[in-house]
């Protein structure tokens, strides 16, 4: 039988056909082990070509640029900053934030540390609130704004003032204020300080660790008003809290610091998008997830693919960052998270810390370009 001149053709077309579309599936709903397949088939041919990829187009040495060193590192401002009152046999150590939620924040420390269930938790003069539950290098801080959470309350001034308990309500909300004297006559505006409770150390409220301001809110003229407390979470606690301890352990347990693994540059710019991505060869002990470059302290941009000990990053220039960040106002010093300031030219900016991105990243002063590459670079993990 004798084919159809078009039939050897055709069928190669089709082959090939079938091989994109397995590719472009591939490409929309990656499998993890053809993803790795991939990696160990080409990781020969890369470690061959990469090099000679990057001798015969420019120098990678001429791409090398000094990098602005940070102003500050985020975790010194946030210490400085959250720094509460000293309060007669009590010891304030600033403990990591790793994870926040609506209600409940996990911490990076636990009974290594000394820490128990109940123990107080601020920063600065605000009261956060207790911890929920301690493991033995974890702990839970339930915020006191969390729902139904009771706490007590002075209304007005520590000594002297309107004893009162506010609790918190669902679908954030601001915490109501309940159980207020009869005879008390409280105005809007009037400072609400925190209230031990039974068991309490008499000396914590010497610190008058604030919870908010009084609001008169709801409609009057239906007789549906009440009281209120508007709070305000200083965006530094993010990053770092205070836990009132009665002594330090004689060896403190070290803080946990996100991983990194030492690179230099494998090529300077990309066969398909050019000066968009860089190649960069990280140590043998390659991080499980990496997330970003990092080249003299600053954040050359994150790393969006890799294959073996070879990776990809994407330089960007600060204002690009594609996770949460945070601004470093230097007058009046403090942190805000507010989209004036974040795109304000000049503004130094760190990363704020999400589900990818560690928190404390330097990413530059808004308006400075991206570069490429740095003597000295890391790949930070996950």
């Amino acid at each position: 039988m004798e084919l159809l001149p078009a039939a050897e053709r055709n069928r190669r077309a089709l082959a090939v056909g079938v091989v994109l579309a397995l590719l472009g599936l591939q490409a929309l709903w990656p499998e993890p082990w053809l993803e790795r397949a991939a990696g160990r088939l080409a990781a020969p041919a890369a470690r061959v070509l990469a090099p000679l990829s990057a001798w015969l187009s420019e120098p990678v040495e001429a791409l090398v640029q000094p990098p602005p060193s940070p102003v500050a590192s985020l975790a010194s401002v946030e210490e400085g900053l959250g720094r509460p009152p000293r309060v007669p046999g009590t010891v304030w150590w600033p403990v990591p934030v790793l994870e926040r939620r609506s209600s409940t924040w996990t911490l990076g420390a636990g009974r290594a540390l000394g820490l128990f269930q109940g123990q107080p938790v601020v920063f600065g003069t605000t009261w956060l609130g207790r911890l929920e539950s301690v493991s033995e290098r974890n702990a839970v801080l339930r915020l006191w704004t969390s729902p139904d959470a009771p706490t007590g309350a002075w209304i007005g001034r520590v000594e002297g003032g309107v004893p009162a308990i506010c609790l918190g309500r669902r679908q954030g909300g601001e915490p109501l204020v309940r159980q207020v004297h009869p005879a008390a006559e409280p105005a809007d505006g009037d400072p609400v300080y925190w209230r031990r409770r039974e068991g309490d150390p008499p000396w914590f409220e010497r610190g008058q660790f604030r919870l908010g301001f009084l609001r008169r809110r709801g409609d009057e003229g239906r007789r549906e008003g009440y009281w209120a407390v508007e709070t305000a979470l200083p965006v530094a606690a993010e990053g770092r809290v205070y836990i009132g301890l009665g002594a330090i352990p004689p060896d403190p347990p070290a803080e946990r610091l996100p991983e990194r693994a030492a690179a230099r540059p494998a090529l300077g710019a990309d066969g398909v998008y050019g000066s968009r991505l860089v190649a960069i060869r990280a140590a043998a002990a390659v991080l499980p997830e990496p997330t970003a470059l990092v080249g003299g302290g600053r954040v050359i941009g994150p790393v969006v693919t890799a294959r073996g000990s070879l990776l990809w990053a994407a330089p960007l220039a600060p204002e690009s960052w594609p996770g949460l960040a945070v601004a470093l106002e230097e007058t009046p010093f403090g942190l805000s998270t507010e989209p004036g300031i974040l795109l304000r030219p000049g503004a130094p900016i760190f990363s704020r810390g999400d589900g990818r991105f560690p928190r404390g990243l330097w990413l530059g002063r808004i308006g400075e370009p991206a570069f490429a590459a740095a003597r000295e670079m890391e790949v930070v993990g996950r």
